[in-house]
């Protein structure tokens, strides 16, 4: 992972660190691996694919809290399954902002970057 403070970053990943810089990158991954340990040690089956699903829900207009209803989840899991959620519309957004970065450049024009997603935590 580059470092955000670097000089030599090419215009995508100036944008990507601008809204999300290595260090919170690597604190979600720290996030993600831990709550998807222990959901999994509660008897959560698959609580990736939960998250992911929950996220893709989110980007389609639901909200965080009707998506996680639609998945018959436990209640106690909420926390980390939005948790992640959260994460993985975060590292959608990276996918979304180096996609249209490197269409623009393709295209000879600005970037039109999607909005990042700010969440409070």
């Amino acid at each position: 992972m580059k470092n955000e403070n670097t000089e030599d970053l090419n215009p995508i990943e100036k944008h990507v660190y601008l809204h999300y810089t290595d260090r919170k990158q690597a604190q979600d991954d720290g996030w993600w691996l831990y709550y998807s340990n222990v959901l999994s040690k509660k008897g959560v089956k698959s609580p990736n694919s939960f998250a992911m699903n929950i996220a893709k829900e989110f980007l389609n207009g639901s909200t965080f809290e009707s998506a996680f209803l639609k998945e018959n989840l436990p209640l106690e899991s909420k926390k980390g399954i939005l948790k992640m959620a959260r994460i993985a519309l975060r590292k959608e957004w990276v996918k979304q902002a180096i996609s249209e970065g490197l269409q623009a450049i393709e295209e000879d024009r600005e970037a039109n970057y999607p909005t990042f997603p700010n969440f409070k935590e």
